[in-house]
């Protein structure tokens, strides 16, 4: 993992961040140091601004597109403050000296790193899940003004994902990656065929608030001393977040690959939706981690092709569409894609 850049001290008033921290909270509030924890060639930056909270804690700075700052600073700001989930202080926003990005500042999500291969953190992520959908799902009022993020978004990103495949196949590469792109084409054309499946198991689920990220890098466990050491998670990056279907956010384990998923404890996750939620049993559990793997192998597709960043397809060059193809990466989502029709089949 590369280290942070950090910002020396006599620098700190001519970075874009302090800048952008100063016209919401003052020159005052200067933080003792900035560290440049992400930036990208696209412009977007995710910094931490040193002992410039409340209780002089760390402060996130992050620069985004104004559409994901948008749905990040409702979340943050008017959604997680109404439910009864632990959540990170909210500190404001604005707007950057470009007009296609703003700036979002929140509270550190310090604390330990979440993986998937502790048994306490998969339970903590399906009891922080099953209170987060439950209570979301009651007022869903407040999501109006959020993305949908249903089988219809989905279904959408599906197509976007095969309209480049398709472009793809038109440029020169080996033999068996076409063979492995046009294997794609065929399972896509497969699942769609399918979807009417996953749209009638959908629709009988509630709509509640999905992170629709819910992967470890954006997850952090914390210890309270006065709950006896019981893991108490915090969630960051909703940039991909909305109003959907819970199960986007009930992935199981893939079994080609390391795919990062939380692997929330479904077990404990049905424990906390049952007493509000009318579901058969525990089988339904099980078809949650199905629609949320589908989910996740269409957008890992839609992601590799910047879905919703991006001009569309025939917008884009040959070179463009060519420079975006990663065969090791798409083989691997070729294998979930797989994995996913073959349950899908049995839901």
């Amino acid at each position: 993992m590369t280290e942070p850049k950090a910002i020396r001290s006599d620098h700190v008033a001519e970075h874009p961040a302090f800048r952008a921290w100063a016209r919401v909270h003052g020159s005052q509030a200067a933080p003792t140091k900035i560290e440049v924890l992400k930036q990208t060639k696209r412009k977007t930056m995710v910094c931490r601004l040193s002992g410039s909270g409340k209780e002089m804690e760390n402060v996130i700075a992050k620069r985004s597109f104004r559409h994901y700052i948008g749905v990040e600073r409702i979340i943050y700001a008017e959604i997680l403050p109404s439910l009864p989930v632990t959540s990170l202080r909210y500190y404001g926003s604005t707007e950057d000296d470009d007009p296609n990005y703003e700036w979002l500042f929140i509270e550190d999500a310090n604390g330990r790193a979440y993986t998937s291969r502790l048994k306490a953190h998969r339970i903590a992520a399906g009891s922080w899940l099953g209170i987060l959908h439950t209570s979301s799902a009651s007022h869903i009022d407040m999501l109006s003004r959020l993305p949908e993020r249903g089988p219809g978004h989905y279904l959408e990103a599906l197509r976007f994902a095969r309209q480049w495949i398709e472009r793809s196949l038109n440029l020169e590469l080996e033999l068996k990656d076409l063979d492995s792109l046009q294997m794609i084409m065929s399972d896509f054309d497969r699942l769609e065929e399918q979807w009417s499946e996953l749209l009638e198991f959908c629709d009988m689920l509630p709509l509640s608030l999905v992170h629709g990220d819910f992967k470890e890098r954006n997850i952090r466990i914390r210890v309270a001393a006065h709950d006896r050491g019981v893991p108490i998670l915090v969630a960051f990056d909703w940039a991909e977040a909305g109003r959907g279907v819970p199960p986007v956010d009930i992935l199981g384990r893939f079994g080609y690959g390391v795919s990062r998923s939380s692997e929330p404890d479904i077990d404990t996750y049905w424990s906390v939706v049952r007493k509000l939620w009318t579901l058969p049993s525990t089988v339904t559990m099980r078809r949650f981690e199905t629609v949320g793997k589908t989910f996740r192998a269409i957008s890992a597709f839609a992601w590799e092709f910047s879905f919703g960043k991006s001009p569309t397809p025939h917008e884009s060059s040959p070179a463009k569409a060519k420079s975006k193809v990663d065969m090791w990466r798409l083989r691997l989502y070729g294998q979930w894609l797989g994995e996913c029709l073959e349950e899908v089949r049995r839901l």
